[in-house]
């Protein structure tokens, strides 16, 4: 009887040293639960579009755009997860615009102004980012904790055109997809309540389908509305983010 307690008194012992131990040697600099993150993500992308241009003779167009952005900011909030790792989501972009540009033909004499070209446009841009952070640093206190990503990124994006003059027709172009990212980072603790992240998202696969339509009356009724699916394995599109984040 007399063993059988001290047995219990050792391991409740050991036990309080181990966890005593375990929660000395955790990094500090982890030790929060919910965190706020402002970013400037830069970009280049390249991106093409085909679309049936002429249904009835096979003949289709091919857009390429290519774009550079310097300077785009981005808010993300971020929870910890088991184990000392995070989850975080990312607003990456939110927009909606209208846009009308209209050419006139100005006839003095006559006192007449006419409409030769022009449209009203209006574009929808909406993408998120959701994100499991693995990091690597987790027993030691130091400040420089790298770590690694896995994302997923859907967005939506529409263009919609509705010309000004007759012998134009109004014409929709919708892409809806997801996007797989995956991300090295390096995060560096300044104090207590603040810390710096910098971060590459490497694009590893992105599927998309893209709706065109155009309410052309010359055009059969189901060949105004064509989509196209498509998917790309390591695509074209290079970006870096730098950010402040904050614990709460």
């Amino acid at each position: 009887m007399i063993k059988h307690n001290l047995m219990k008194k050792y391991s409740l012992a050991f036990a309080l040293v181990f966890i005593t131990l375990v929660s000395y040697s955790q990094n500090q600099y982890l030790d929060f639960k919910y965190g706020l993150k402002v970013s400037n993500l830069t970009s280049f992308e390249e991106n093409t579009t085909v679309t049936i241009s002429d249904p009835a003779s096979g003949i289709s167009s091919q857009f390429v755009e290519k774009s550079l952005q310097i300077f785009h900011p981005t808010v993300a909030f971020l929870w910890k997860s088991k184990k000392n790792n995070f989850h975080e989501v990312e607003l990456t972009s939110f927009s909606f615009r209208n846009q009308n540009d209209n050419t006139y033909q100005i006839i003095d004499s006559m006192a007449i102004i006419q409409t030769i070209s022009g449209a009203s446009i209006s574009t929808v841009d909406i993408s998120m980012r959701y994100e499991f952070i693995l990091n690597f640093n987790k027993v030691k206190a130091k400040k420089l904790v790298p770590s690694v990503g896995f994302g997923v990124g859907p967005y939506f994006e529409r263009y919609s055109s509705n010309p000004s003059t007759a012998n134009f027709f109004p014409s929709t172009e919708i892409q809806t997809g997801i996007r797989t990212f995956i991300t090295p980072r390096l995060t560096y603790f300044i104090g207590s309540k603040l810390f710096l992240d910098v971060n590459l998202p490497l694009c590893f696969t992105d599927l998309n389908v893209q709706t065109s339509e155009r309410s052309d009356p010359t055009i059969p009724v189901e060949q105004r509305s064509i989509s196209t699916f498509n998917f790309r394995m390591f695509p074209s599109q290079f970006s870096g983010r730098i950010g402040i984040g904050l614990k709460l």
